[in-house]
């Protein structure tokens, strides 16, 4: 049986960060998710309200078990 999990992400770019470092990141990130989402197990995402230099996500994911969530959310290249 499928469990659905909500998850909540806020990540902080490191002052001084080059500007290409981070559009290659989220670029990666962005293609991971739709992976994800084709795969049925990221149903929805959403992004949040965050402040300047932060970048807030709510996703549901689907898996059998939370651990199974774990492993998937580690496979993410902000997690990474």
């Amino acid at each position: 049986m499928l469990v659905e999990f909500l998850v909540t992400t806020a990540t902080q770019v490191p002052e001084g960060t080059p500007e290409d470092e981070v559009r290659d990141l989220r670029r990666r990130e962005a293609a991971r998710a739709h992976e994800l989402a084709i795969s049925k197990q990221l149903l929805r995402l959403w992004r949040a309200p965050s402040r300047p230099g932060e970048s807030r996500t709510l996703g549901l994911f689907s898996a059998e078990k939370d651990t199974a969530v774990a492993s998937l959310l580690s496979s993410m290249p902000l997690r990474s």
